[in-house]
C-alpha cells in the first residue's frame, strides 16, 4: 500500500486511541468530567508566559531537523533522510527505555538512601549501569550482526 497506507494506518491509529481514551469520560461513574472553561486572561497571559520557553525551545529544534534534512537531501537524497530518520528513531527508542529505567529507580534508591543504606544504594547503581550499559550494548551489537546497510 505504500505511503498512502502508512498514512491510513496512521489515521485509524489515532482514531483508535481517541476512542478508547473518550470512553472513559462517556461513563457515568467516572470523577473527571469535561465542564464549561473559565477563561480569564490574568490566568491565560501566565501560561503563555510560562510556556514561551518551551515552545521557543521546540520551535528552534524543529527549524534544525528541518534545515538538516533538507542538507541531508542535497548530500545523500531520500535514501539518507530516511536512514537519519531511523537512526534518530533507534536513538529515541533506547533513550526513552532508559529514562524510563532511571524514573523506576528513583523509589529504590530514594527509600534506601533515606534508610541510610548506603550499601543498598551503590549495588543498585551498579546494576542500574551495567543494565543501562547493556541495553544499549545489545541494541547496537544487533545492529551490526544483521549487517544492517544503507
Amino acid at each position: 500500500m505504500g505511503l498512502g497506507g502508512a498514512a491510513l494506518a496512521t489515521g485509524i491509529s489515532v482514531v483508535f486511541t481517541t476512542i478508547m481514551l473518550a470512553a472513559y469520560f462517556l461513563r457515568k461513574k467516572t470523577t473527571l468530567r469535561f465542564g464549561k472553561p473559565i477563561f480569564k486572561i490574568s490566568t491565560i497571559k501566565k501560561i503563555l508566559y510560562n510556556g514561551s520557553s518551551e515552545s521557543l525551545s521546540e520551535f528552534s529544534s524543529a527549524f534544525v531537523i528541518l534545515i538538516f534534512n533538507f542538507m541531508l537531501l542535497g548530500y545523500l537524497g531520500e535514501i539518507g533522510v530516511a536512514a537519519i530518520a531511523i537512526i534518530s528513531f533507534i536513538s529515541l527508542s533506547i533513550l526513552m527505555i532508559n529514562v524510563g529505567f532511571s524514573m523506576a529507580l528513583q523509589p529504590m534508591v530514594s527509600y534506601n538512601l533515606g534508610a541510610k543504606l548506603t550499601q543498598r544504594v551503590s549495588n543498585t547503581l551498579k546494576i542500574a549501569t551495567k543494565i543501562s550499559i547493556g541495553d544499549d550494548d545489545s541494541v547496537i551489537s544487533d545492529a551490526h550482526s544483521k549487517k544492517c546497510r544503507i
